[in-house]
């Protein structure tokens, strides 16, 4: 669907989705003008997700891929029976941060949309799932060595 038009956004660049990236803080969060949540080139995925809701806390990962959810063997567990044990995923592919609906009950929603596949993040985004709200930041992890 075309983002221009109201429709569910598309992926990042790397993946098929040419964007006009223009930054203006007056825009609203998750304009499709918003810069990307891209890392710098080369640089190890290393990324946070605020949580609130239930609970208040930024949780930092040093990872490609964070799946979110009541299971303990998600990287973010949270509490809360109106989550599926597997509710969405966050991924880092071609340096940009994205978010999917892992088909959960209670859905994922970003800006206050319902989506399903992969998602590219962008400055400012929010996503909602049961009780929590997320809110993803990118940086880049110091070199090692």
């Amino acid at each position: 669907m075309d983002p221009e038009r109201g429709g569910e956004r598309a992926c990042c660049g790397a993946c098929g989705f040419a964007a006009a990236v223009a930054v203006d803080p007056s825009l609203a969060p998750g304009d499709p003008h918003r810069p990307l949540l891209r890392l710098p080139g080369g640089a190890p995925p290393r990324f946070a997700v605020v949580v609130t809701g239930q609970e208040d806390a930024t949780h930092w990962f040093e990872r490609d891929e964070v799946r979110v959810g009541r299971s303990a063997a998600c990287e973010l567990s949270l509490r809360s029976d109106k989550l599926s044990r597997f509710t969405c995923a966050f991924t880092v592919a071609h340096g940009v941060l994205h978010v999917r609906d892992t088909e959960s009950a209670c859905g994922t929603y970003l800006n206050g949309r319902p989506i399903r596949g992969p998602v590219a993040l962008r400055e400012g985004d929010r996503v909602d799932v049961a009780d929590f709200t997320l809110l993803p930041l990118l940086e880049s992890a110091p070199r090692r060595g």
